[in-house]
């Protein structure tokens, strides 16, 4: 996410910038689509508009990848997977939720830690997953 290209930066909460392209995070999150028209301060009329997000460059970095059009990244802890299922439902972005969904229940996390899956279905909201785990 540094292409000269792109016409946005998403800064992180560890102050990472994603330069990014609007329109692809547009069509992904119409949370990202409404962050796009607000106004930006007064600056370097060279530098791309900004916006700063809560999530850290992590769980950023992989919400990104599952909505660019290249292949999904691999979700390695349960705690990512949690916070990339957080940030997919806060910002309504359908892929970073069904992406996040469907590994959450992938045999990986529930024969190893099926207590945590159930807990953070619960928590998030996802009857089937908890379901599942259960």
């Amino acid at each position: 996410f540094d292409r000269d290209d792109t016409d946005f930066v998403i800064r992180t909460s560890d102050r990472v910038e994603f330069s990014v392209l609007s329109s692809i995070l547009k069509l992904a999150s119409p949370i990202f689509a409404h962050m796009f028209e607000f106004p930006q301060p007064p600056g370097n009329l060279t530098s791309k508009p900004c916006v700063d997000v809560v999530e850290d460059s992590t769980i950023m970095d992989l919400c990104l990848r599952i909505c660019y059009p290249v292949p999904n990244p691999d979700i390695g802890s349960l705690s990512d997977l949690s916070k990339v299922l957080a940030a997919g439902l806060k910002y309504e972005a359908p892929a970073v939720i069904n992406a996040a969904r469907n590994i959450l229940i992938q045999p990986r996390f529930i024969d190893t830690d099926p207590l945590q899956v159930f807990a953070t279905a619960c928590k998030l909201g996802l009857e089937k997953e908890a379901q599942v785990a259960a």
